[in-house]
């Protein structure tokens, strides 16, 4: 019998679009549940660290972004083939996550003026030293093919592209 999972997460990209990215890549049918803020009221009490997203798998529940990311790269092969790989994987998509994570709190910021100085320093200084960091990685790592690491894609290359197609690059955009 097929695994049947359950994403709950709110009508948003944000954390849990990346665990959407990986099941649409793999063509993993799931049920994308939307959570408003009514809905979320009711479910937070159920919820396994009263967070979202939550990935529910054949009825259990596995909370948090990254964790549930790791696991489904792991079901799919999307993660490394041992576990020194899969370290390195882990590694290269934290830094994406930090990326992102950077990027959130000035789409969130609401004071004018720390949101500027926040986008200034994020757009001179951060964004450019940890892209020259993930490069580093992908020169080291990526063989050549195109991929953060190795000569498939990992959930690493959807991460960037969660982070760099539509949340850093809104950032900026946005915030100008």
């Amino acid at each position: 019998m097929a695994v049947r999972y359950k994403l709950y997460y709110f009508d948003a990209q944000g954390r849990g679009e990346l665990v959407r990215l990986i099941l649409h890549a793999v063509g993993e049918e799931f049920e994308d549940i939307r959570v408003h803020q009514a809905l979320w009221e009711q479910l937070k009490p159920s919820t396994p660290l009263h967070t979202l997203p939550v990935l529910e798998i054949d009825g259990k529940q596995l909370a948090q972004s990254s964790a549930i990311a790791r696991y489904l790269a792991g079901v799919f092969d999307l993660g490394g083939r041992n576990n020194l790989e899969k370290a390195l994987v882990d590694s290269a998509a934290e830094l994406i996550d930090e990326i992102l994570s950077d990027a959130l709190k000035i789409i969130f910021e609401h004071d004018k003026r720390r949101k500027a100085k926040a986008l200034k320093q994020f757009v001179t200084v951060t964004l450019p030293q940890k892209l020259a960091r993930l490069e580093e990685f992908k020169l080291a790592h990526g063989k050549g093919y195109g991929y953060i690491f190795g000569n498939d894609l990992t959930y690493a290359d959807l991460a960037a592209h969660n982070a760099f197609v539509s949340k850093a690059s809104s950032t900026i955009v946005v915030a100008v």
